[in-house]
């Protein structure tokens, strides 16, 4: 999913011309470490090709596919527990 995300680009939102990235958070804070030791210019551009908006974290997006995969049994017990299903 990580290689995915850094190498498909996401649909353009509202008309805009810039083409984005979604970012996918294997650990907690990776987007803020990614952006840690860039500098200011590389660090817009990071901001502009990823947007906040566009994160998606490995407990929510193993709720989606369990809610998906019609297990409203194992999302109901919380985000960690949805991960493990999914992990297994």
């Amino acid at each position: 999913m990580k290689s995915n995300s850094q190498r498909v680009w996401a649909p353009n939102i509202g008309g805009s011309q810039r083409r984005t990235h979604w970012f996918y958070e294997r650990v907690s804070g990776e987007y803020l470490i990614e952006q840690a030791y860039l500098t200011k210019t590389e660090k817009t551009k990071f901001q502009l090709e990823n947007p906040k908006t566009q994160l998606i974290e490995k407990t929510s997006l193993s709720k989606s596919e369990n809610s998906w995969l019609k297990k409203p049994d194992v999302v109901s017990k919380g985000a960690q527990y949805s991960f493990a299903s999914v992990a297994d």
